[in-house]
């Protein structure tokens, strides 16, 4: 009974010691977003801007530190490639891209601030699929890694119109702020880098090609 007692004082004690903005801490916030992302480098020639979602749950480890685990997906724009040297008939591009990622945040504490900044860095698995359309017919070849199609010579044009998909692994990084919304909510703006290993094709001319993506999501939402 004594030691019951005894324990039920530590407790409040500790209790009693911690800091109120360490007890005003969160140990879990969810975050859901939405913005644009910008392809950048090689894959800007192929894909145009695309819309983007964000959904993922955030456990804070530390007022300062936190693990993220989130699904993000992007729809790009369709683009019209024209023939050239690597790809012998008109094509038009449509991409998406999904993801799950692992990241760690680290942040500055609101406390009293109404703002205070944030970086995260992780990485995940990224999905992406690729459609192609084309109005030709007949005869055609086409190389280029980033449309995740390689046909060096020439094949009939119902084997490059269709659905292509890789899915691997690439790395993202990046920072924002969260401006305290109400008692516990946060609005976030943030923008990430994000790089993808895609697969490798060797062309027509024996050149050895990367579908490396290259992307800068801008996202906007809250934290609750």
């Amino acid at each position: 009974m004594h030691r019951t007692f005894a324990l039920m004082v530590l407790v409040a004690l500790v209790a009693a010691a911690v800091p109120a903005s360490a007890q005003d801490e969160k140990m879990f916030d969810v975050n859901i977003g939405a913005g644009f992302t910008i392809p950048y480098s090689d894959a800007k020639d192929n894909f145009g801007t695309a819309g983007n979602f964000q959904i993922g749950g955030i456990f804070n480890v530390t007022p300062t530190v936190g693990i993220q685990a989130e699904y993000f997906y992007n729809k790009f724009g369709s683009k019209d490639l024209p023939a050239s040297t690597t790809i012998s008939i008109p094509l038009t591009v449509h991409h998406s891209m999904h993801d799950g990622d692992f990241n760690v945040i680290v942040s500055m504490p609101l406390k009293d601030r109404k703002a205070a900044p944030y970086g995260l860095a992780g990485m995940g698995v990224y999905h992406d699929i690729v459609n192609v359309t084309t109005p030709s017919v007949g005869l055609a070849s086409v190389c280029d890694p980033w449309l995740l199609i390689c046909y060096p010579t020439l094949v009939p044009v119902d084997q490059i119109v269709g659905e292509r998909s890789n899915t691997a692994f690439g790395i993202n990084f990046g920072g924002g702020v969260n401006i305290k919304v109400g008692e516990r909510g946060k609005f976030y703006a943030e923008v990430r880098y994000i790089h993808t290993y895609g697969p490798s094709f060797t062309n027509a001319a024996g050149t050895s090609v990367t579908a490396n993506g290259n992307y800068f999501p801008f996202t906007f939402g809250f934290k609750f």
